[in-house]
């Protein structure tokens, strides 16, 4: 399971069912497979910091899914 914690957003398009991107190297050389959609249980949640901004208080959140990588010693690329 990965964790990405505080996002200053409150909402996200990943409460909405969008996954992260990957990309593999080793995809990419044997099969021209390029960024794609990756990922399992993909949560976008409210986590216990808090912050102060321009007189605007809100709650940081974090980006939570599991990843499974292709291959073994491949170079991954994760992005929003």
């Amino acid at each position: 399971m990965l964790n990405i914690v505080n996002f200053y957003k409150s909402e996200s398009l990943y409460q909405e069912g969008l996954r992260p991107l990957l990309y593999s190297v080793a995809d990419a050389t044997a099969a021209g497979k390029g960024w794609h959609r990756a990922g399992e249980e993909v949560s976008y949640v409210a986590n216990e910091r808090r912050f102060t901004k321009g007189g605007r208080s809100g709650q940081y959140s974090t980006l939570r899914f599991i990843i499974a990588f292709p291959h073994a010693d491949d170079t991954c690329f994760l992005a929003m």
